[in-house]
């Protein structure tokens, strides 16, 4: 045998051995991010380790294996903690609609995910979610009330009482706050409302006021 057909084939053997070695570190750079999408916590031994396999396999297959493919694979794995916390919160929530605790913990997740997990998520999503816990739970600490005041905010809203961002403000403002809150807030609006209407009050002084209630300034 010549020497270049032995050089050959030991190039052969090294080049399948180069290929195992591959599939080997791209299994287990797999089987350790599945591992850190799956945890329901941020984990930070798990990212690391994550981060480090990818470095290593940056350093061979760079153009495989770039910052931009580690940051998306990060990023879903952070949408996929925080959507398994706000699947946890909404639980909550149902059982206890009442809870501000539970309420701004789904607001607060929701509206990240919203940001950034919004081919899944989106304002309106959330809104239609809270609707559901707040509302089927009416002896349950006041959740069908707030549904139910939400709901009467949008009707100002169509018959142009406020505006667009008036309503989300307010809508806000009630998911984070007491029904009676939420109640006192509307009678309030009404009242100045009837006050321009019989000439009390000129209409930037409704708005102004009108601001100010949807601020939460004027219900503290």
């Amino acid at each position: 045998m010549g020497v270049l057909a032995i050089v050959s084939i030991a190039y052969i053997f090294y080049k399948k051995k180069q290929r195992r070695i591959l599939e080997a570190e791209e299994t287990e750079y797999k089987n350790i991010l599945e591992g850190y999408r799956r945890t329901p916590d941020d984990n930070e031994e798990l990212k690391n380790q994550v981060i480090t396999l990818w470095k290593r396999l940056n350093q061979k297959y760079p153009e495989k294996h770039t910052k931009e493919s580690l940051a998306q694979q990060l990023h879903n794995a952070a949408c996929l903690h925080r959507e398994a916390k706000y699947q946890q919160a909404l639980t909550l929530l149902q059982h206890n609609p009442g809870n501000l605790t539970f309420r701004n913990q789904v607001r607060d997740l929701g509206k990240w995910l919203a940001q950034n997990y919004n081919d899944k998520y989106s304002e309106q999503s959330l809104t239609n979610d809270l609707m559901v816990c707040l509302s089927g739970h009416g002896d349950g600490g006041g959740g069908s009330s707030v549904a139910a005041e939400i709901q009467k905010l949008s009707i100002l809203n169509s018959k142009g009482l406020i505006s667009q961002e008036e309503f989300e403000r307010g809508k806000a403002l009630f998911l984070g706050s007491p029904p009676d809150k939420a109640k006192k807030t509307l009678e309030a609006l009404g009242s100045l409302y009837r006050l321009m209407k019989q000439g009390a009050l000129s209409e930037a002084e409704f708005n102004m006021k009108k601001w100010d209630l949807l601020s939460g300034k004027l219900m503290k």
